[in-house]
């Protein structure tokens, strides 16, 4: 397991000059987050010639937005930092390929914990169909408001 340090300073100012030290400064904005979990990392070495390019990183993600889909940027609640995106008219975009595990309401789950790991377990009701439900390995599940507050998270 390989952790990051993440040390962000955004500092806007006034001055005539560029400086290091400003002293008019319209706001100073600075995080620093400690130990974060990075999962396979990687370290890359490139040698460039001058005017050569190379794309290091894309984060496009397809969805099915259009000309018509809304949006709406707010801070995400009990958080000061995080910020959450919101698809709120027209045409519903999917950053996730949305999936089913082919449960319903009767469905009834046991959750076994070891250490970190849990194990939900289809135990009555509707069982859990994750092969007609197309669900692959890496997928990140949301346990949402069917269960209890204390138990929903993302695994």
């Amino acid at each position: 397991m390989s952790l990051m340090n993440l040390l962000i300073h955004l500092n806007s100012y006034k001055d005539d000059n560029q400086t290091n030290d400003p002293s008019l400064n319209s706001f100073k904005w600075t995080r620093d987050i400690q130990g974060l979990t990075i999962l396979e990392p990687l370290s890359r070495c490139l040698n460039l010639t001058a005017g050569q390019s190379s794309l290091l990183f894309s984060g496009t993600v397809s969805t099915s937005a259009d000309a018509t889909t809304t949006w709406d940027l707010a801070l995400k609640s009990g958080s000061s930092i995080l910020y959450q995106i919101s698809h709120i008219g027209g045409t519903a975009p999917y950053f996730r390929t949305p999936r089913t595990g082919g449960h319903a309401a009767d469905t009834e789950v046991t959750i076994t914990k070891n250490s970190k790991l849990l194990t939900f377990t289809s135990t009555g009701g509707t069982l859990f169909d994750f092969v007609t439900g197309s669900v692959q390995v890496g997928d990140e599940v949301r346990i949402g408001t069917v269960f209890n507050a204390t138990n929903r998270g993302k695994f």
